[in-house]
């Protein structure tokens, strides 16, 4: 074989460069506090923790008898600034106004709406979060998740001519989605329970009495419906597929007798579009 192999025609490619990547810095607040660390955070740490800087910016907090700092500290992640001026507006309120404020279960469309105009005015500072722009569209889209649960009907009602009408179905569907997954799933839940402990420490001790919003807030979190629909979602069946078999069937508590019935329930008695027949086929092979 006359051919020669040369090595300095070769090109060597090295690898190895990729891997020496600078690990992610992660910013652990007890070791590295500066003026940028929000109040939310320092307050959830020991106070032997705090830097003598991070002690002097929150000693006003520790001393104010508004609101106890458990309270404080249960409502992570919001503002505490913002939790005491809000309990401080409570307590200007009267015991008829106080009333609007005790209920659990469900409230009336007065009680959402004089919760959603203090959630927004006292722990949002107003600003505008996922396609919500003010109390009252917080609570009118609360309110129709809570009566109308069904997405097709919510998309469709996002369509109606009117100032705030959808452009067009896609839209439309991002809206209701957007509103499903930030708001109903994660922030109205969180501070509406903010809301529920500090008007519950408020008026307990002013009046005696005091609302409970834990109910409702878990019926919001979970889109007005069972902890096994949710979790059936997770198995790749959408919440329209579940609604339709508890047309026909009721979905037990439990999450494994609830998959039991999904694997074994005959496609033909569900009323399911070609789509959706195609999903649960999927599903219950999979179970």
């Amino acid at each position: 074989m006359n051919e020669r192999f040369n090595l300095s025609e070769q090109k060597c490619i090295n690898l190895s460069e990729r891997y020496r990547q600078e690990l992610p810095f992660v910013d652990f607040p007890v070791y590295s506090q500066d003026d940028t660390t929000p109040e939310s955070l320092l307050i959830q740490l020991d106070e032997e923790d705090l830097t003598t800087s991070s002690r002097k910016r929150i000693a006003d907090i520790y001393e104010q008898d508004k609101l106890p700092l458990r309270i404080l500290r249960q409502n992570s992640g919001i503002d505490p600034r913002d939790q005491i001026v809000l309990a401080e507006y409570l307590e200007t309120l009267s015991f008829a106004e106080a009333e609007l404020l005790n209920w659990n279960q469900f409230p009336n469309w007065k009680q959402l709406s004089f919760a959603c105009k203090l959630i927004w005015e006292y722990l949002t500072s107003g600003r505008t979060r996922s396609g919500v722009f003010s109390a009252p569209q917080l609570a009118f889209k609360t309110n129709v998740l809570m009566h109308t649960p069904d997405v097709r009907s919510r998309i469709e009602a996002e369509l109606k001519p009117g100032k705030y009408a959808a452009k067009t179905p896609d839209e439309a569907v991002e809206r209701v989605f957007e509103f499903d997954r930030n708001w109903a799933g994660f922030q109205f839940p969180r501070l509406l329970m903010a809301l529920s402990k500090i008007q519950e420490f408020v008026f307990q001790k002013n009046y005696g009495i005091a609302g409970d919003y834990s109910f409702f807030a878990s019926k919001v979190e979970t889109l007005n419906r069972s902890s096994v629909s949710l979790a059936l979602e997770e198995y790749g069946l959408p919440l329209q597929i579940t609604d339709k078999i508890g047309l026909i069937a009721k979905l037990s508590d439990d999450l494994d007798e609830a998959l039991s019935l999904v694997k074994q329930l005959p496609i033909t008695k569900l009323n399911l579009s070609a789509f959706e027949e195609e999903l649960f086929k999927d599903v219950q092979a999979h179970l």
